[in-house]
């Protein structure tokens, strides 16, 4: 799994404010380095790869958790959306894990989705807990 973070510095450079953006991509137990003293890098703008708006809208129980990619968001109701600048053109988060959680009658259900989110797309996708699967909970019998 990937991560992205976008770390800005403000700093005074020859007497002049200069705000200068990193992007830095890392899996799950490495560092990195960033250097905001060097000169700053120059970009192309026709070449350069640009972040797009991706959009996730799901659609879910009202009292479900809801945790993408691990982590748990902070989001309610029936319909979320999740919106993000962190993908550019081109890329895309592959085996991206939705998991949803919510618990009936003290009996806690999960349903898991693993899809693909490409740069600029907008998904919608609906998690929806097989009544089966809450009545046995429900019950604790096998139907």
């Amino acid at each position: 799994m990937n991560y992205t973070y976008e770390l800005k510095a403000q700093m005074i450079r020859d007497g002049k404010p200069v705000e200068e953006t990193k992007v830095v991509q890392l899996q799950a137990g490495q560092t990195a380095e960033v250097d905001f003293n060097s000169a700053p890098e120059v970009v192309d703008e026709r070449t350069a790869a640009k972040p797009v708006k991706t959009s996730l809208t799901l659609n879910v129980p009202a009292d479900a958790k809801v945790f993408l990619s691990g982590n748990e968001s902070k989001s309610t109701g029936e319909v979320r959306q999740f919106v993000t600048t962190k993908l550019n053109a081109g890329d895309s988060w592959d085996n991206y894990v939705i998991r949803v959680e919510l618990e009936r009658n003290g009996q806690k259900i999960t349903k898991e989705e693993t899809i693909k989110l490409a740069a600029g797309q907008t998904r919608e996708l609906t998690i929806d807990v097989d009544a089966a699967q809450v009545a046995q909970a429900s019950t604790g019998e096998r139907q």
